[in-house]
């Protein structure tokens, strides 16, 4: 964990020197003062957020999301290395859930990801940016609604399924319906997947059900995959 995204929970419970805040609003976790107690693992509401392992399987203390920020295929050179060195192989499904949803769709180009299901998703984040109580703390540049924006960029030639709840905000339901639209106008794979009654937080039900509409359609892209 490098950036916790905004929640205070493990902060709140760790030593003082252990996370400091970042002009994004993010948490930034200052490795050289965590002398692994573990207390933010065991705060942590989800399971897996965080997990303690040993410092003896890193090699160094650098800021894995500046790398990102700063240098992407090096980023994604050292993400394969560290995957292959976990077991993590073969070609991948990724998906992603509101936030997750629009990271799913921006790096669906990665050459590791065969296709993609994204859900509940921003696709264009002007939309976030002229919202006032979102954008007074993401505080988002006019470069970068044109470079993080999905909808703005070259789309990942490969399946790419976009679903959303049927009882989701409107503008929500709209922004995956131009995606998908925007897409499709470039013949590109992809399903649109409305999921009946569910609203932004019920629909992840449908990825937890062996039968649920998302896990169908995860199973589907995989199936694609095998033939």
């Amino acid at each position: 964990m490098s950036h916790a995204t905004k929640c205070t929970i493990g902060c709140l419970h760790s030593p003082d020197g252990f996370c400091e805040f970042t002009h994004e609003g993010h948490y930034y976790v200052v490795y050289e003062a965590c002398i692994g107690f573990g207390i933010c693992a065991q705060v942590c509401p989800f399971k897996y957020c965080i997990v303690i392992v040993d410092e003896m399987k890193f090699e160094d203390n650098d800021d894995k999301w500046q790398m990102w920020k700063t240098d992407h295929a090096g980023y994604n050179t050292w993400f394969e290395q560290k995957s292959g060195e976990h077991g993590i192989s073969g070609p991948v499904i990724l998906t992603g859930w509101s936030a997750g949803g629009h990271l799913t769709s921006y790096l669906a180009n990665h050459p590791k990801v065969a296709s993609a299901l994204t859900i509940s998703g921003v696709f264009d984040l002007a939309a976030l940016r002229d919202s006032p109580h979102v954008n007074d703390v993401m505080k988002l540049t006019e470069a970068e609604v044109e470079t993080l924006s999905p909808m703005r960029l070259q789309p990942a030639n490969k399946p790419v399924s976009i679903s959303n709840g049927s009882k989701e905000l409107p503008a929500m339901i709209a922004t995956s319906s131009y995606y998908h639209a925007h897409r499709s106008g470039m013949h590109l794979a992809g399903d649109l997947i409305p999921v009946p009654n569910t609203n932004h937080f019920t629909i992840l039900d449908e990825l937890r059900r062996p039968d649920g509409h998302l896990t169908r359609a995860t199973a589907f892209l995989a199936e694609k995959l095998a033939t």
